[in-house]
């Protein structure tokens, strides 16, 4: 028997297949675990498709998506739809817009009680006006076309709004995605109250004056005919009008963002600073900046605004920089609004419990962790990680965070760094191939005990001389532990290093704002 059983007792190089194993191939050449599609579905609910990775392009992975959730549809619509809803409501992913295009899958290619499901949730996916647009898009892409399902719909969107937001929407969000408000109301004759019905009149025929009794409507009418910085500051301040109203001219002006400040969301506020400090309104020791830290250190704002601890992350690395992704604006960073942001960033996270377990974090910093996120904002993969992993380090009082690519990289992390520290601490660290059992060997040969092993990955490894679960596997019986095994993918692809017959591994999505949450239950149980 041993001639027969040696071949499946040795370690196996991550380029080669476990005999008996469902592996498949990855990105990068190695072997890897397929997840599930429905797994699948998460992953690219959260983190989207819509950048390219260090091996795959953009346009190749949201085909490989929708083809999923184009099927997932076909076996079971209103679980994919309930699903849609739960990471869409709960602000879980970095963008809406994976949410978006899924739902619109769900009402094109469902059976007619998927579609009928999709249209009636549409409203709690499709939240504001600029997502009715990307919905419009995504159907029209798709094939779907404006039947009666789509025209009620639509027509419901608007009239379920109460006159006041009816308003705000339809003067905030005028026009994305190639369609206005007109557009859509023009296809879908939405009929409402008599109320309603005069704002679907002064949309189609720009009739605003006919509302002018209205605080919002009068302040957009007042502030598109300001002559002055100084007279529109001084409509902002009294119609509490938003910053999407104000004629671009005067977005230049300190005493402008003076007036918009107080009454500014989250959201804005954080991909404003920039322009805030570069007008010269936030600046050491101002009151603006005083108010911006109050902001931004809130627990109820932070929660309230859904914003991502993405949102966060590069609005950190970009205020940090002192200049723009695009365009020439320059500033000078103010150290209060940095601390503020980093706070922002712990508490986007809500309160997590610590478990009081001992954990060893591996950061992936190979070279493949440069790509995805890093096309399109300034924030890489690993350093995106590394955020991940100083979560953990701030709530729990027993951790290591160690980086890796195809050997141990001290990265010099700990739970007093900021955010913007650990950003910096990883910028520009990765290099080489990727072998994600370095973490556990490195423990193994350090005599390390730990409850659990967090991997931080895109599960692009494959320079391995072993694969990672069974390093793992060697790893429990070497100190006679039942370690739990977590891998964070940071990428939307169907792979994972995580065996999934495991009871004791676990996979999660990379930058989802419930990651916290999720690792503890999965620690806890």
């Amino acid at each position: 028997m041993k001639q027969y059983a040696q071949h499946f007792a040795a370690n196996v190089p991550q380029s080669e297949p476990v005999p008996l194993r469902d592996m498949v191939k990855n990105a990068a050449g190695g072997y890897v675990f397929k997840i599930n599609d429905w797994k699948r579905l998460r992953r690219f609910l959260i983190l989207g498709s819509d950048t390219n990775t260090f091996y795959e392009s953009s346009k190749n992975l949201t085909i490989e998506n929708a083809t999923i959730v184009k099927n997932l549809v076909k076996e079971n619509g209103k679980t994919v739809v309930d699903e849609i809803v739960s990471v869409s409501d709960q602000g879980l992913g970095l963008k809406n817009d994976p949410a978006i295009f899924a739902l619109a899958i769900a009402s094109v290619h469902g059976d007619q009680e998927t579609r009928k499901y999709a249209f009636q949730s549409l409203s709690k996916v499709c939240r504001i006006g600029t997502h009715l647009f990307q919905f419009a898009t995504a159907r029209e892409v798709l094939g779907g076309g404006w039947g009666r399902g789509m025209r009620r719909t639509i027509a419901n969107w608007y009239v379920e709004k109460p006159f006041e937001a009816l308003i705000f929407q339809s003067l905030k969000y005028r026009q994305r995605e190639g369609w206005s408000h007109r557009d859509l109301l023009r296809l879908c004759h939405a009929k409402g109250d008599e109320r309603q019905n005069q704002v679907f009149d002064a949309i189609c025929h720009n009739k605003w004056e006919q509302l002018n009794e209205n605080n919002l409507v009068s302040g957009f009418l007042e502030v598109q005919g300001a002559t002055d910085a100084s007279e529109a500051a001084e409509i902002i301040a009294r119609t509490k009008i938003p910053r999407e109203f104000v004629p671009t001219q005067f977005l230049t002006e300190p005493e402008v963002w003076d007036a918009l400040l107080p009454t500014m969301p989250i959201t804005a506020l954080v991909r404003n600073l920039g322009n805030l400090t570069k007008s010269g309104l936030v600046a050491p020791l101002s009151s603006a900046s005083a108010l911006v830290a109050l902001k931004l250190e809130d627990a109820n704002q932070i929660q309230r605004s859904r914003i991502h601890p993405w949102s966060i992350m590069v609005a950190t690395k970009v205020y940090k920089s002192g200049k723009g992704m695009k365009g020439g604006n320059t500033w000078k960073p103010v150290p209060r609004v940095l601390q503020a942001l980093d706070t922002a960033f712990d508490k986007s996270f809500g309160n997590v419990i610590p478990t009081g377990k001992a954990y060893l974090l591996g950061v992936d910093v190979s070279s493949s962790m440069k790509g995805g996120y890093g096309m399109s904002t300034p924030v890489t993969p690993a350093e995106a990680a590394s955020a991940m992993a100083l979560i953990t380090a701030r709530t729990e009082s027993n951790y290591y965070i160690m980086g890796f690519s195809t050997k141990f990289v001290d990265l010099g992390i700990n739970a007093k760094d900021s955010l913007s520290d650990v950003m910096k601490k990883t910028y520009d660290r990765n290099f080489g191939g990727t072998d994600t059992s370095v973490a556990i060997d490195w423990a193994l040969r350090n005599n390390v005990k730990a409850d659990v092993v967090m991997i931080y990955t895109d599960n692009e490894t494959w320079a391995g001389d072993s694969h990672t679960f069974q390093a793992m596997e060697k790893y429990r019986k070497a100190i006679e532990h039942p370690v739990k095994l977590g891998v964070c993918g940071f990428t939307s692809t169907g792979r994972s290093i995580a065996n999934q017959s495991d009871m004791l591994s676990m996979d999660f999505v990379g930058l989802s704002a419930d990651l916290p949450h999720a690792i503890n239950m999965f620690v806890n149980e």
